[in-house]
């Protein structure tokens, strides 16, 4: 009974691995794939691929988010560098070699510079990369940044105070985030514990009174009542984090 227990907390959270990155917040899901790591993989090997792109886009989330909060110090730095006099190609290197960059941040000036060194105008390669980028959400700032620098530099402006504005725009935008996300932390939190509460609960009966807990694999009433408990918690914690977006 025991080893039947096992195989239907592996499939549940198997379940879990396919479906929550599609719903939920690349945390929740880390969090899944940490708990059926070492198991699933000698397990489900078929789960592999599926596990190592959860990965990936955990690492890829977490230096989106560093590219945010990193542009600020990137357009400070390049206004200190133009105060200097220091021409803008140069600037760039300059940037790239001082800080330690998100690995965004460090491709798009690389790849600008790159440009640049082949001999593209700064303007053209500014453009390329900006078009590499696209219209995503995750790099409007980048975008915004550079489109801001693109126009300054070609019309031979006042670049500084362009791109203090910008940085000011970004800053503020920054904030807000911040704000709504503390405004909504209570609700997340309600959500993840609603979702967690029911397994906490049955590993603790399992040790306490193991019959409660066998009812639910013995018993054909007890395997509907767990699918159902399985189903309505998905539903609950699905529409709790949609509150909290919404919000």
């Amino acid at each position: 009974m025991t080893f039947i227990l096992i195989i239907f907390i592996i499939i549940f959270y198997t379940l879990l691995i396919f479906i929550l990155p599609k719903s939920m917040s690349i945390k929740y899901s880390l969090f899944f794939y940490f708990l059926t790591n070492p198991l699933l993989f000698f397990i489900f090997p078929f789960c592999k691929k599926k596990l190592i792109q959860i990965k990936f886009l955990f690492i890829e989330n977490i230096n989106k988010k560093k590219q945010i909060k990193e542009m600020p110090k990137l357009i400070e730095y390049f206004i200190s560098y133009l105060k200097a006099g220091i021409q803008v190609p140069y600037c760039l290197n300059l940037i790239l070699n001082k800080y330690k960059w998100s690995p965004p941040i460090q491709k798009t000036i690389y790849q600008i510079i790159t440009f640049y060194n082949q001999g593209m105008s700064l303007d053209s390669a500014v453009k390329a990369r900006i078009i590499s980028l696209g219209n995503h959400k995750d790099h409007y700032f980048m975008v915004y940044f550079l489109t801001s620098l693109r126009v300054g530099y070609k019309s031979g402006g006042n670049m500084i105070s362009t791109l203090e504005n910008v940085k000011s725009k970004i800053e503020s935008n920054i904030l807000l985030k911040r704000k709504i996300k503390s405004t909504t932390a209570q609700i997340r939190l309600q959500a993840l514990i609603i979702a967690m509460a029911p397994l906490i609960l049955g590993i603790i009966l399992w040790f306490i009174v193991p019959s409660y807990i066998l009812f639910f694999f013995e018993n054909a009433v007890g395997n509907l009542l767990l699918l159902m408990m399985i189903f309505l918690n998905m539903i609950g914690f699905y529409f709790l984090k949609m509150i909290a977006r919404i919000a």
